[in-house]
Formats: C-alpha cells, sequence, structure tokens
C-alpha cells in the first residue's frame, strides 16, 4: 500500500512540498512540487496538472501563511503532471515570473501560456533565491528534456521522474536513461545517483522523498539492474 502523503509538507527550512492532488497509476501518490527558498521570492519547482483546483488552493495557503510569492518556476520536464498546471499558476500570482525549461529535442516545445516569460534552461545552470542555489543538471532518457536540480545548501537533490519512491520510472530512451543515471561532472557526481543517495537528501519527483539511507541506495541498484536486464534482452533478439 502506498505511503499517504499530506497535501502540504514543511521539508526543511527552505523547502515545502506542495502535493499536486492528482494520485493516480503514473503519478502515485501525487505529483511532488516544491516551495523553494527563504525570502519573500521564492522558487517553484513543477506546476502540477492544469485545472487542478486542489492543488491551486493548496499553493496559494502556503505562500499566504509564509507572505510570500513566486519570481522563478522551474520545469523538470514536459510531462502533463509538471508543466500542465503553469498557465493556473501564473494566473494565481501577480508580478513577473519567469519560467525555466530545458528545450526539447526530439520535437518542437508546445506553446507556454502568453504570461510566461520562458529562460532557456542549460545544462549546469545556477538559479538562485534567497536561501537556496539550484543547480541543473540535464538527464535525458525519461524525457529528451528532463532535468535534475542539486541545492548546494542542503547537499540534496529533486530527481523529478528521474527516480521515484516508488515502482520504477519509465523512459522515452532507455539507453540514454542509464547513462544519465551514471552521468559525472566536476561539480557534482552522479554514479546512478548513488554518491547522491549516500549523502545526500533525495526529493523525488513522485512517491514518498527519502533521506540517506542504505534503502534508496539499495533501489539505485535496482533501477541499474532491472534496466540493464531490459536493455540486454532487447538487443539480444
Amino acid at each position: 500500500m502506498a505511503a499517504f502523503l499530506a497535501k502540504i509538507t514543511p521539508i526543511s527550512s527552505r523547502i515545502i512540498r506542495i502535493l499536486g492532488c492528482n494520485p493516480g497509476p503514473m503519478t502515485l501518490q501525487g505529483t511532488n512540487t516544491y516551495l523553494i527558498g527563504t525570502g519573500r521570492r521564492r522558487i517553484l519547482l513543477d506546476a502540477g496538472e492544469k485545472g487542478n483546483v486542489d492543488y491551486i488552493s493548496s499553493l496559494m495557503s502556503v505562500l499566504k501563511q509564509h507572505n510570500t510569492t513566486i519570481d522563478k518556476i522551474i520545469i523538470t520536464h514536459w510531462h502533463h503532471d509538471h508543466i500542465g498546471g503553469l498557465e493556473d499558476v501564473l494566473n494565481s500570482l501577480e508580478g513577473d515570473v519567469n519560467v525555466y525549461k530545458l528545450p526539447r529535442a526530439d520535437v518542437p516545445e508546445d506553446p507556454l501560456p502568453e504570461s510566461a516569460r520562458l529562460i532557456k534552461l542549460k545544462h549546469k545552470e545556477e538559479i538562485k533565491t534567497e536561501g537556496a542555489t539550484l543547480i541543473a543538471h540535464h538527464t535525458p532518457g525519461h524525457t529528451t528534456d528532463h532535468v535534475v536540480l542539486e541545492l548546494n545548501e542542503e547537499r540534496a537533490v529533486f530527481t523529478g521522474d528521474c527516480i521515484l519512491g516508488e515502482g520504477t520510472a519509465v523512459f522515452e530512451d532507455l539507453y540514454t536513461y542509464m547513462n544519465s543515471l551514471k552521468v559525472s561532472n566536476s561539480s557534482f557526481h552522479f554514479f546512478l545517483l548513488v554518491i547522491c543517495i549516500l549523502y545526500c537528501t533525495v526529493y523525488l519527483g513522485g512517491g514518498v522523498p527519502g533521506s540517506p539511507n542504505p534503502h534508496l541506495f539499495i533501489r539505485v541498484f535496482q533501477y541499474l539492474f532491472f534496466n540493464a536486464v531490459l536493455y540486454s534482452s532487447i538487443f539480444a533478439y
């Protein structure tokens, strides 16, 4: 049985999880979105799905309670439960909001709402707000535009749908997906996100967020083993 997740959960002094209120086979308990930062203007990571009144209500209640607003929105990838609610969120906010998203490589982008001030996200780009510095890492495979975000202040990572809290992630390209899970670079290292999981807190796009523990370490190796077997099976014929 899936673990219960509250609609609103303070995770740390700089992170609040706001559940997408869209439970389902692909979204588990609901898409995890995150309000990040400590100041009067903060970052929203992902925007839920279109027309979800419960999600917008939860988001607005958090902003009111903390006397803050949103001036940056980062989209981890193009799937509707992460970007579909963007227009609803923008219509609920006052002031200018920059929307950061890495471009798709497979097909042209769907048009964003006219009110969206799109900034094309780049690999290793830093996005800052008071109390938080996020570094984007391009991790294609689940989708061509997928990114995970490193939170510098907490040695934490937001995995989007690259790794889920339950089950296994789906992917558009298995080979690319497996390579993304093994990406390494000079500032932050992923070996199947193993290193991250050993010393970082992991905030997932779906399912229960985790912290440094052996269970997440095992889960990552399950991903590697399952996908390696599947990849080998596909190319055996």
